[in-house]
């Protein structure tokens, strides 16, 4: 049974109370149900005690926590494994017949700006170029009371007459899901999709996904590849793009391929807005609105699908804005894994078999990496070179770290190759303890504010992040006024 909404929840006094009868909705669905002080605390002490009792245990619950860790880093190698191995998948040509210009669907775009500057300049033009009538699409440019930025970035362009500024109380939670769940409310389109400020569809997008959705029985979401076009910037950027055709080319594609679901990404995906509605939006009080949403809509029978369709965007180019971008990712995750998976029978009532495997057990391994990695740290500095479990223990963390680094050294060498970015030895080398390295301080930093800060946001800035890769740049008209509407939300 759904607990009911404490109005002075710890995170903050003063939510916007439609965004809060939206939670009580989503119920235990929602990251709502896990983020009060009392749940908070509850994981800190777990935690805690687990690294106390490891330490103290070192050779009984130690042990067990030491091999769990080791199996941990084993199915993490074997997921690197098979994405370099199995190499891209095989395409499947899927026979696209035209639709009729009165029977296509109209397409609701959402686009949730925060001081975005001149980024958006960019993305309005792209969202201008888009191959679809434009009498069937509405763009919902979704922008807070008192944003200053954003509005003085908006005042510079010429936006569209199917675009609408519409505006969003300032009120907590400040998250993208909140911003979205106001858009959704507003939009009229049979279709539904979100572009972040710096998503570049591809022209040919929307008509793409009209022909899927013609074709597929519904419900179905379809899901564009999106490619990351700063990728050559730097050693750290080269990481991230390699990381981003793992996934989306490669991970994500071999699943589609075997009709298996996903997780989303954040903008780019197309869904029927009614379905939309009808498994609830987005969870406002999640960080990774995007993945949360994953689960609702597998639990709802939705169908995911890979299209061929490319979006381009970029990725921070230093460390500190790579380290705070995926510290809300890695807290977004691990909290829709502690919302999700203590329900219905670990997650498997509605991922059975291989399909809970595929889903469920990357995330799962990723979030525990940071928590073995430090406990090891810990474990082995209470260890007592006389233990006759000490040169066993060394020998295979020894093993394992040579194993790892092998394969990832290999893997990303022949991505590097393949996606026209070889890098030599030296460079490989030292950018992957470097990847490593702040991977595991966004897993800690995760964690921490779990604890202290579920809902802090680290907002990405993209400004003066310039695409190197990315085909058909153009201008946008400049110094037009742009009208801002405000939102009539009802609740869901």
């Amino acid at each position: 049974m759904s607990k009911p909404i404490d109005k002075h929840h710890t995170t903050a006094p003063s939510h916007d109370p439609t965004t809060l009868r939206h939670a009580e909705q989503l119920g235990d669905d929602s990251a709502y149900s896990v983020i009060d002080r009392v749940s908070r605390t509850a994981f800190a002490l777990f935690i805690l005690s687990v690294m106390v009792v490891g330490a103290l245990d070192a050779n009984g619950v130690g042990m067990l926590l030491f091999w769990c860790a080791v199996a941990n880093f084993l199915v993490m190698i074997a997921f690197r494994i098979i994405l370099w191995k199995g190499g891209p998948p095989k395409a499947q040509p899927i026979a696209m017949a035209a639709i009729p210009a009165n029977q296509l669907p109209t397409f609701t775009i959402l686009f949730p700006l925060k001081e975005e500057g001149t980024v958006i300049h960019q993305t309005i033009a792209c969202l201008s170029r888009l191959e679809y009538p434009t009498e069937l699409l509405e763009v919902l440019v979704i922008v807070e009371q008192g944003d200053a930025v954003t509005a003085a970035s908006l005042r510079a362009v010429a936006l569209p007459k199917w675009f609408r500024v519409i505006t969003i109380p300032p009120a907590p939670p400040f998250t993208k899901g909140r911003a979205l769940q106001y858009g959704l409310a507003e939009a009229t389109g049979n279709y539904l999709t979100v572009f972040d400020a710096e998503s570049h569809p591809e022209p040919t997008q929307l008509m793409n996904a009209a022909q899927h959705f013609a074709r597929l029985p519904e419900p179905a979401c379809l899901q564009s590849v999106i490619r990351i076009s700063n990728g050559n910037h730097n050693v750290l950027t080269r990481f991230f793009a390699a990381e981003y055709n793992d996934w989306f080319e490669h991970h994500i594609a071999r699943l589609s391929g075997n009709n298996m679901p996903f997780g989303l990404g954040g903008n780019s995906f197309y869904i029927a807005t009614e379905t939309l509605r009808q498994v609830g939006g987005w969870d406002p009080y999640n960080v990774t609105e995007d993945a949360e949403l994953s689960v609702r809509l597998v639990r709802n029978g939705v169908r995911m699908k890979l299209i061929d369709s490319i979006t381009h965007e970029v990725c921070p180019e230093q460390p500190k804005a790579w380290i705070q971008q995926r510290t809300r990712w890695y807290k977004g995750l691990m909290i829709t894994q502690i919302v999700h998976l203590r329900q219905r029978w670990f997650g498997l009532k509605d991922f059975p078999g291989r399909i809970w495997l595929n889903f469920w057990l990357r995330m799962i391994c990723g979030t525990l990496t940071p928590f073995f990695t430090v406990y090891l740290f810990i474990l082995f500095s209470f260890r007592q070179l006389s233990d006759p479990n000490v040169l066993l223990t060394n020998l295979v963390l020894l093993s394992n770290l040579i194993l790892s680094l092998t394969i990832s050294l290999l893997a990303d060498h022949h991505r590097f190759k393949q996606m026209g970015m070889a890098m030599r030895a030296g460079k490989l080398l030292g950018g992957t303890l470097q990847y490593w390295a702040l991977h595991l301080a966004a897993g800690v930093m995760s964690l921490r504010e779990y604890i202290f800060a579920p809902l802090v946001w680290h907002k990405t800035n993209h400004d003066g992040i310039i695409p190197e890769d990315e085909p058909n740049q153009i201008t946008v008209s400049q110094n037009l006024e742009t009208e801002i509407t405000p939102p009539q939300l009802h609740p869901m």
